[in-house]
C-alpha cells in the first residue's frame, strides 16, 4: 500500500526526477555539459532530467530570485544610464522591465528555438539535427543559469549593478561556449565564437518574429474594431 512518505517522494520524483535526474543533471552540467548532451541525444535519457523541463525549473528559480533581489531593475536601469539614455527613455525602459519580469522564465526559454536555428546553421557539418540543437541549447542555458546563481546573490552585497551585469554576461558566454565546444567537439575558442555569432543572429531573428507578431496582433485588434493599443 502507498504511504504518505512514499507519496511525497513520488511527487518530488515526478516533478523534479529527484531520485536521480534533477540533481544529477545539475551536477553533470557543471562538470561536463557536453557529455550530458551527447548521452541524452544518444538515447541515455533515463539518468537525466528532461532538458526543457529542467530549463523551465531553473529559469523559474532564477526569475524568482531576480525579482526578489530587484536584479532586473537595477541592472537594466544601470545599463541604460551607462548608455546615456534620457530620463524619458529610462522611464520607458523601467515600464518595459516591469512588464517583462512577469514572464522572464518564458522569455529565457523563448530564446532557445531561435538560438537552435543559428547554432544548427553554423554547425550543420557536425551531424546534429535541429531537435538535438534544441536539447543542447536548453541544457546550455540551464547550466548558464545554475553557474550564474551566485551573481544574483552578489546583488545583496555589491553596490555596482553595471559590473555585475557585465560579469553575468561574460560568464554566460563562457558557459555556453563551453557547452558548444564539448558537444560539437570544437576547441573552446571556436565554441565561444560560434556562440557569440549564434546569439547575435538569434536575437535578430527573435526581434523580427516579435515585430511580426506585434503587427499581426495590432492588425487583428483594429480589424475587430478595437483601438490601436500602441497608439499614444
Amino acid at each position: 500500500r502507498f504511504t504518505l512518505k512514499e507519496s511525497i517522494f513520488w511527487i518530488f520524483s515526478s516533478v523534479f526526477n529527484y531520485d536521480k535526474g534533477f540533481l544529477y543533471t545539475t551536477k553533470e552540467l557543471i562538470v561536463r555539459p557536453g557529455k550530458v548532451v551527447k548521452d541524452f541525444t544518444g538515447g541515455l535519457t533515463v539518468r537525466y532530467a528532461h532538458p526543457f523541463r529542467f530549463l523551465f525549473i531553473w529559469a523559474t528559480i532564477s526569475t524568482i530570485l531576480g525579482v526578489y533581489f530587484n536584479v532586473y531593475e537595477e541592472s537594466g536601469l544601470a545599463m541604460n544610464k551607462l548608455a546615456g539614455q534620457t530620463e524619458e527613455q529610462i522611464e520607458r525602459s523601467r515600464k518595459m522591465l516591469t512588464y517583462m519580469k512577469q514572464y522572464m522564465s518564458f522569455i529565457i526559454m523563448g530564446i532557445v528555438p531561435f538560438l537552435s536555428i543559428t547554432t544548427y546553421l553554423l554547425s550543420r557539418k557536425k551531424g546534429l539535427n535541429y531537435a538535438e540543437h534544441l536539447i543542447m541549447n536548453a541544457y546550455g542555458n540551464a547550466s548558464s543559469i545554475v553557474i550564474g546563481l551566485p551573481i544574483l546573490f552578489a546583488y545583496i552585497f555589491v553596490d555596482n549593478s553595471v559590473v555585475l551585469s557585465y560579469t553575468s554576461m561574460i560568464l554566460g558566454i563562457v558557459v555556453m561556449g563551453r557547452v558548444l565546444a564539448q558537444t560539437l567537439d570544437d576547441n573552446i575558442f571556436l565554441g565561444l565564437i560560434k556562440y557569440l555569432i549564434s546569439f547575435i543572429l538569434a536575437f535578430i531573428l527573435m526581434m523580427i518574429f516579435a515585430t511580426i507578431l506585434t503587427i499581426a496582433y495590432t492588425f487583428i485588434l483594429i480589424s475587430l474594431g478595437y483601438p490601436n493599443p500602441f497608439k499614444a
